[in-house]
């Protein structure tokens, strides 16, 4: 039974194998057909090269040729296409530019202020480097003292021989109803007659015999700046970012760049901060008040209770140049005497008067880079 059944599938899987064998007679028949034409493929070109580096890519292979026919070999395939060429090169990025050590930038400034300046603020006078231009002189400050004011007298004084002496009816010193002219140290009595007691009586003594000249001298000491400023424009030494460059200011001036203008402003906004108000010249006002000379006092008009001029002196007026002396007490005297005595010219003492001042109307601002 087992030999019956194997024999069966023997049958079935030979008669398989005969429908799948290859047909050697028709590929025969056809044999004047040329086979197929390969197709070469192209290869693919190199990429792009990066920006500043990129190389070319290189050529394409030919196709791999096709399987040969019967008679008609395949034709060859085509070339494949040559890659791009590389890509350009990058650009460079901004390279800054710096002033050498021995320069400073000076940034473009705003418009109506002059660029490129060095500035000298010191107590020393001194002038532009060389190369340099003299822009602005003057100073900050003033040392000005105070004047030194004398006054002094010509002449002589000489005082009068003799005073007048009068006797007044009416209260104040009026008019005087009698008077006697008394000489050096003369006991004069006194006898009213216009009048009777109480009188009241005035002396007038003579006018000084005196030229008295006021002689007045002011010293004033030279004024000049205390804190000095000096302004020069530089030539511009090659560029930097944003503006030129100058050679670096020398010791005693401002360390960086700086820009300035007439009159009193302030900084414009930007780099250039630091302000400094000069001025070209000033205003000296100095002097002293005036000199003045009077003439001392000059005699001494005396009145006594009695007719001799003698014992206690009632009453005693010092005599000064034409002035009446009013003696308003109601009373009578009995004598009165003049005594003359020496005298001068007597000087006042001035005062310094009036400052010297920055002239504001020459004003000149600048600013510096800190």
């Amino acid at each position: 039974m087992v030999s019956c059944v194997m024999g069966w599938w023997s049958v079935l899987a030979l008669a398989a194998l005969a429908c799948s064998a290859p047909r050697f007679d028709v590929l025969e028949s056809d044999a004047s057909l040329g086979g197929s034409s390969g197709t070469g493929a192209a290869p693919t070109g190199g990429s792009s090269g990066s920006v500043g580096s990129g190389s070319a890519g290189a050529s394409g292979g030919g196709g791999a040729a096709g399987d040969a026919g019967a008679d008609v070999g395949g034709s060859g395939g085509a070339g494949g296409v040559k890659a791009g060429s590389g890509g350009s090169a990058g650009s460079g990025g901004v390279i800054s530019k710096i002033c050498g050590g021995a320069e400073v930038c000076a940034p473009t400034s705003v418009t109506g202020w002059d660029d490129k300046l060095m500035l000298y603020w010191g107590t020393a006078a001194t002038t532009c480097p060389g190369g340099t231009t003299e822009v602005f002189k003057g100073g900050t400050s003033l040392n000005a003292p105070a004047a030194q004011c004398k006054c002094e007298c010509g002449g002589s004084v000489a005082c009068p021989s003799s005073a007048t002496f009068n006797i007044h009816s009416t209260a104040g010193c009026g008019a005087a109803c009698q008077s006697i002219v008394a000489s050096g140290n003369t006991c004069m009595p006194l006898t009213p007659s216009c009048v009777a007691p109480p009188h009241q009586y005035s002396v007038t003594p003579q006018a000084f015999l005196s030229s008295c000249a006021p002689q007045p001298s002011a010293t004033v000491p030279t004024a000049d700046f205390q804190d000095r400023t000096l302004v020069c424009a530089a030539p511009a030494t090659g560029s930097c970012n944003g503006g030129d460059c100058i050679t670096k200011p020398p010791s005693g001036f401002a360390p960086q760049a700086c820009i300035g203008r007439s009159g009193a402003h302030p900084c414009p906004a930007g780099p250039y901060s630091v302000r400094t108000l000069s001025y070209s010249n000033f205003v000296d006002n100095r002097g002293c008040s005036a000199c003045v000379c009077t003439k001392s006092k000059c005699g001494f008009a005396r009145l006594w209770p009695n007719t001799a001029c003698a014992g206690s002196i009632f009453r005693s007026h010092v005599l000064e140049d034409s002035k009446i002396v009013c003696d308003t007490s109601t009373w009578a005297p009995a004598a009165v005497t003049y005594v003359p005595s020496s005298a001068s010219c007597v000087a006042n003492t001035p005062a310094p008067s009036g400052a010297a001042t920055l002239n504001t109307a020459t004003a000149y601002t600048t600013c510096c880079r800190p």
